[in-house]
């Protein structure tokens, strides 16, 4: 409290001691007052002390010991808002309706009817779930996260995990985790028939034998590529 109010020099001062927020005579005089005073209404490590009237000094009338939750409701930045002759703060409708408050206070800014702003679907719960949908060689697992559009987490059939845009399952754009892709290049370079063959060798060196493609290398020899 004395930082807050005493010390202009203090960062919190703005907010107290320059805007004119005084301690009481006989708090700033005297600690054993202001112990008295705070044992005999409901201090506790857990609580903060928390001025009734935020423009109002510190002393007994105007103060009291709050949890952190409570101290927030009594902000001088707070924003209120009234629904079905009901008054609370932005962050209490947003708790009550288990939506994020940087959302609430968006739409109310745009202008939309409380009872719009509070209840309308966000575009989590908008989402249709894919949980359980296979897509090629994708079958989904959960949803990964949104940023934008919806993103979710994929197994493969090769088992390989991957995190796939939405739109990309649903439109057919991805169907494997990338096997396919590579499965393809492999069979095509398997089948190609090479400019420079490739060169069988003994022990010492000697050439024992000459194949055209990988292919017919590992059919000859029985050695996979």
């Amino acid at each position: 409290m004395k930082q807050r109010c005493c010390n202009l020099n203090s960062v919190c001062s703005k907010n107290y001691g320059r805007r004119g927020i005084q301690i009481c005579e006989e708090w700033l005089n005297s600690f054993e007052a202001f112990k008295e005073w705070s044992l005999s209404h409901g201090y506790s490590d857990l609580l903060s002390i928390d001025r009734i009237n935020t423009n109002g000094n510190y002393s007994p009338s105007n103060c009291r010991w709050v949890t952190t939750a409570e101290q927030n409701r009594n902000r001088r930045d707070n924003r209120y808002i009234t629904y079905d002759g009901i008054t609370k703060t932005l962050t209490d409708w947003a708790r009550e309706y288990n939506i994020g408050c940087k959302a609430l206070e968006r739409r109310v800014n745009l202008g939309w009817d409380i009872h719009k702003a509070l209840t309308y679907p966000t575009k989590k719960e908008e989402l249709k779930d894919l949980t359980g949908v296979k897509f090629g060689r994708l079958t989904v697992v959960s949803l990964a996260y949104i940023k934008n559009c919806a993103f979710w987490n994929c197994v493969c059939e090769c088992g390989t995990l991957r995190i796939i845009r939405g739109a990309s399952l649903t439109g057919g754009l991805t169907k494997s985790c990338g096997c396919i892709q590579k499965e393809k290049a492999s069979k095509i370079a398997r089948g190609r028939d090479y400019k420079k063959p490739i060169v069988q060798i003994d022990m010492h060196g000697k050439i024992i034998a000459e194949y055209q493609s990988p292919i017919k290398a590992s059919v000859a020899t029985g050695i996979a590529n």
